[in-house]
């Protein structure tokens, strides 16, 4: 597309949208575990960026609507469930593309924070580079999302980090140029694996980090969370939320209450607790009371 052209485009976008009547609405935050690293939920109706660059990476995915952008000379319309990727430094803008503006979660990682927590070697050779723009892989896109609300629901580094390594694990040995060193698998003997398991059965109350556990383990980060996941069938932080949901079905059997259970077994609060007592067993503790009594309410 000719550049007056693609000038055309943008701002008849922009100037269409100027007029809605609608509100944009926008959350930001910082992850204390993730170097605090910026993440975005918005839902843009009349707001347009103007072109501009990050010095970090821009990844997201659209939730709803379309995003148009200009990038590399062409205009780009990312839609529904379409994961983007903008490499540090690269110029680009932002508007919606349609009169329903569009909602999108984004996240912000710098190089550095990729590479430490994944074990890339940092080399001249090693430049950490995505080909792709729009990509729209089922899976990446619900580990991006799965992410992305743990991030903003779940204040447990645990699970940030390893939702962190299972989406870049994945976005790197698919999409990423192919000129990164990654740390190789190892394997943990069982009675390591143990030693770990061991340490969780005893502090299940506590804010079990991974970086504990990887020290536990005597492997990186990302070599402990890769390597207990493939020998043990689930992650540490899913290891971690079935012994403490098994102790918290005794104390409820024992007639503590909800809120109290949920701080004896970890919780910062009650509702954390409750979505994932639902997750793991299909229903809500007081539902689980409820039956337990054989009593309505």
């Amino acid at each position: 597309m000719h550049l007056a052209l693609k000038k055309e485009v943008e701002e008849k976008a922009r100037g269409h949208f100027i007029l809605n009547t609608q509100t944009d609405k926008v959350n930001f935050w910082k992850s204390k575990h993730l170097d605090l690293m910026a993440c975005l939920r918005a839902s843009y109706v009349n707001h347009a960026f103007s072109k501009h660059a990050h010095r970090e990476f821009a990844i997201g995915v659209i939730e709803d609507g379309v995003e148009g952008f200009y990038y590399k000379g062409e205009i780009q319309f990312a839609r529904k469930n379409n994961l983007v990727i903008i490499n540090p430094e690269e110029v680009h803008t932002g508007y919606p593309a349609n009169t329903c503006g569009y909602t999108y979660r984004m996240i912000y990682p710098e190089k550095k924070l990729i590479e430490e927590i994944l074990g890339i070697e940092h080399t001249a050779k090693n430049h950490l580079f995505f080909k792709k723009v729009l990509i729209s892989d089922p899976e990446i896109v619900y580990l991006f999302l799965d992410l992305h609300y743990t991030l903003e629901y779940s204040d447990s580094e645990l699970e940030q980090k390893e939702k962190f390594i299972r989406f870049f694990s994945m976005l790197l040995q698919g999409f990423a140029e192919k000129s990164w060193n990654h740390v190789k698998e190892s394997t943990l003997p069982q009675q390591r694996i143990q030693r770990v398991k061991d340490y969780i059965h005893e502090c299940y109350d506590e804010d079990i980090t991974l970086s504990t556990l990887a020290r536990i383990s005597g492997l990186s980060e990302f070599q402990f969370s890769r390597t207990f996941s493939k020998q043990c069938g689930i992650s540490p932080h899913v290891y971690l939320s079935q012994i403490r949901m098994e102790k918290a079905k005794k104390l409820l059997d024992n007639g503590i209450t909800i809120a109290e259970v949920a701080v004896a077994v970890g919780f910062v609060d009650q509702s954390h607790f409750s979505r994932r007592f639902k997750k793991i067993f299909g229903i809500t503790p007081g539902q689980y009371v409820a039956a337990s009594k054989d009593v309505q309410y």
